[in-house]
């Protein structure tokens, strides 16, 4: 009877109504510290008529956990993504493994990352398989994929991307071997899954380009050769360009 006196006495509700869920030991066994996220996640109700916040007689979580309860607007990935990052031991010992709460992976299928997360044949492919790269890993890794806090950028290991808005018209400019880590050795689509032929029909080339290319030309034009092709002076069947390089000055 001695026990269950202070069992009862942590049972009444602030009203004096009795606890309807199933009771807890009290005195807590020994473990009990290491058991007692299972038990809140199996009996949420059963721990706050002593440990809640301001209770003199227990203490509540926050002596303990500096993060729970959460507030309001945890549950958004830009918030506690970074916190998880900074103190992922903290979260670990509720969240780890998802034995007493939700693991990362309930909401995020990909996190924590594998060991070969970082070629992009792996986080590159799967952002893709996934929908929008910035949909899928902008919770954590920021608006525009820019990065926050702890959490890197693409930018960091990809110089090019997320591409700028005036991509369709400059990309040409750029060195395309900065490209193949996402779309390929020779454009042709990688682990991005969209090669240059989405856009460029006659790229990348055929290794019969040379023999072939003044026939796709004439069939499709200058101005699709000249997407890429600087333009210049020279006669309107061989721009100067081509001129230059193979044909002559363009004569």
């Amino acid at each position: 009877m001695t026990l269950l006196l202070p069992l009862l006495a942590c049972l009444e509700t602030g009203d004096g109504a009795a606890h309807t869920q199933a009771a807890l030991p009290f005195p807590h066994p020994a473990g009990f510290d290491e058991a007692h996220g299972q038990a809140l996640a199996d009996f949420p109700d059963s721990c706050s008529s002593c440990h809640r916040e301001g209770a003199e007689a227990a203490p509540d979580c926050a002596s303990c956990h500096e993060d729970y309860p959460h507030e309001s607007g945890w549950l958004a990935g830009s918030v506690h993504g970074p916190d998880a990052l900074e103190e992922s031991q903290e979260c670990s010992s509720c969240h780890e493994a998802g034995a007493v709460t939700p693991a990362c992976t309930s909401c995020h299928a990909s996190y924590p990352h594998p060991a070969d997360w970082a070629g992009a044949e792996s986080h590159g492919a799967w952002a893709v398989s996934h929908g929008s790269a910035e949909a899928v890993c902008g919770s954590c890794h920021g608006d525009r994929l820019q990065g926050q806090g702890e959490v890197p950028a693409c930018a960091d290991c990809h110089a090019l991307y997320p591409h700028p808005e005036d991509w369709t018209t400059s990309h040409r400019e750029q060195d395309l071997a900065q490209c193949a880590g996402c779309h390929g050795a020779a454009g042709e689509g990688g682990s991005s899954q969209v090669a240059c032929a989405r856009c460029h029909a006659s790229y990348p080339h055929g290794s019969d380009w040379v023999h072939g290319h003044m026939a796709a030309a004439s069939q499709r034009g200058q101005a699709t050769c000249l997407s890429c092709h600087e333009t210049g002076e020279g006669p309107a069947a061989v721009p100067a360009a081509c001129g230059a390089a193979c044909h002559g000055g363009g004569e």
